[in-house]
């Protein structure tokens, strides 16, 4: 029974990531964000080609947003820029 309430709360999270683009992960350091990230651009992989991430994934389908793409002097430049 664990083992679909895991599946469930997974699935819970996906949606919400996929529901919210912008998601922010906050925690204590070793306490698994980074894993999470990255299991979440797997999993949203399966679902859209627009996967974004702010640390580098040998992945070809995820691309690398920084703050160097970030213009805040022309509000009308696209976020994320259109490669």
């Amino acid at each position: 029974m664990k083992n679909i309430f895991y599946q469930l709360n997974a699935f819970r999270l996906v949606n919400f990531v996929w529901d919210n683009p912008l998601s922010v992960i906050i925690g204590k350091l070793g306490t698994g964000k980074t894993l999470l990230l990255t299991y979440l651009s797997q999993t949203m992989k399966l679902l859209t080609d627009e996967i974004y991430s702010n640390y580098p994934l040998e992945d070809d389908k995820v691309k690398v947003l920084t703050f160097k793409n970030l213009d805040f002097t022309d509000r009308t430049k696209p976020v994320p820029p259109r490669w």
